[in-house]
């Protein structure tokens, strides 16, 4: 190259060796020199210029997954709770001990669910079953009319209309004799057993009931009627006998089985004579 002397020739020459001076037109001198390697600050810049671009392209692939993972998530189906299952082990010396995992279970694809199938409605309705067949009725009341003794009507139960209503046989009075108690006895079933019932006197409205007196013994005698006394209750036994059922003897006549007039009226053991023997006449 050449230095300019006068504006039209190139010369070479300088103190410094590979130093080129160039004359322009203008008059202007610029002093060239081999391209150097860049600074130390021109470095440091393009590693930050680096770093940062490397840096912005890590956080927009980080938002854009994640963006992409909720979307998976919101459209993913809901999964059923982990499912607690407990095993027990036992160590040879030791107590049983008990330790618990989760197991996932997952949702149940739609194509694998059983379907129940519906029980099917009768067409036609069953009968209920019958009702139980009734219980014994109550009897109807066995009276009014005479009590006489099977062997002999012409005798009946009477009893003095006095304090102490002794019920005794006497001769038979006739069914217009307005002062006779005779013609109204009658049997009267309980509502709460019916195999049981009291002989009452429709006409004095008394009962039937055995009674013990010092000097007197255990006799008959017409008592205030009640159902809660058990003493008046009686049943039969063998067809025709009455069986006092608190004592389990029969009604009979005392004297051995006589039916003069004014004889008591008693119970003894069931024999079977014919004074034990007895039926509601009309």
């Amino acid at each position: 190259m050449t230095d300019a002397v006068d504006g039209s020739a190139n010369t070479t020459h300088g103190d410094i060796s590979g130093t080129v001076v160039q004359a322009h037109s203008v008059g202007s001198v610029v002093v060239g020199e081999q391209r150097k390697a860049p600074s130390r600050l021109g470095r440091a810049a393009i590693v930050i210029g680096v770093v940062v671009a490397l840096a912005v392209a890590v956080v927009v692939a980080v938002h854009l997954k994640k963006a992409g993972g909720q979307q998976a998530s919101a459209n993913a189906p809901v999964s059923t709770p982990p499912l607690l299952s407990t095993a027990t082990t036992t160590a040879e010396g030791s107590s049983p001990a008990t330790a618990t995992s989760a197991v996932t279970a997952g949702p149940v694809p739609t194509g694998d669910r059983r379907t129940v199938k519906p029980v099917p409605v009768p067409t036609t309705l069953v009968p209920p079953p019958p009702p139980p067949p009734p219980g014994p009725t109550k009897p109807a009341t066995d009276g009014p009319g005479y009590l006489v003794p099977a062997g002999n009507d012409q005798r009946a139960a009477d009893f003095y209309e006095n304090s102490w209503n002794d019920v005794v046989m006497w001769e038979r009075h006739p069914p217009g004799d307005d002062t006779s108690f005779q013609p109204f006895w009658a049997r009267e079933f309980s509502d709460s057993n019916h195999a049981v019932f009291r002989i009452r006197n429709q006409r004095g409205n008394l009962c039937m009931e055995p009674v013990f007196q010092e000097n007197f013994g255990e006799h008959i005698k017409a008592n205030a009627c009640s159902w809660s006394n058990d003493a008046q209750l009686w049943q039969v036994v063998n067809a025709s006998q009455l069986a006092h059922v608190a004592s389990g003897r029969c009604l009979g006549t005392a004297n051995d089985g006589s039916y003069d007039n004014g004889t008591w009226l008693i119970v003894s053991l069931c024999t079977g004579r014919a004074d034990q023997k007895w039926r509601i006449a009309r």
